[in-house]
């Protein structure tokens, strides 16, 4: 995935509809990416290659993906 060229220690999560098996015809794909990089370093890498057209893209520090563990379902790929 190409925000492992940005970081290779990243984790990369799938949550929401798609990881719970609750996904639909218009069901955007969730992602949460666990990264000690800036997350404007990230998600500009990430629009420039258009990457995000379907997909909603969550940057966050590993401190700051507590909540998404805590209340969400995550799926590692």
């Amino acid at each position: 995935m190409l925000v492992l060229k940005v970081d290779p220690r990243a984790e990369l999560y799938l949550f929401g509809s798609v990881a719970e098996g609750r996904h639909t015809y218009s069901s955007d794909i969730d992602v949460l990416i666990i990264t000690e990089k800036d997350r404007w370093e990230v998600l500009k890498t990430l629009v420039k290659e258009e990457f995000t057209s379907f997909f909603d893209i969550h940057v966050r520090k590993p401190e700051e993906a507590r909540w998404y563990r805590r209340m969400t379902k995550l799926t590692r790929i």
